[in-house]
């Protein structure tokens, strides 16, 4: 089953993202509640939630279909 994964970007704006096209996500300097989502084709968002707590969630949609 595909699962997406609902967050706001930078600008306020909603954005799905599929976490099976996730190439990458990195923290943003200087704020722990500010990440970096890169996708497959070179797609960047800056999204307002923790790296870790994303890349975990993420995680678990990608591999365990959101268990």
């Amino acid at each position: 089953m595909l699962q997406f994964y609902k967050t706001t970007d930078e600008a306020g704006l909603d954005i799905a993202i599929n976490p099976q096209y996730v190439a990458q996500i990195e923290s943003y300097t200087g704020s722990e509640s500010l990440s970096f989502i890169v996708m497959d084709g070179g797609k960047r968002y800056l999204v307002k939630e923790n790296c870790k707590e994303l890349a975990e969630r993420l995680e678990k949609l990608a591999n365990y279909g959101g268990v």
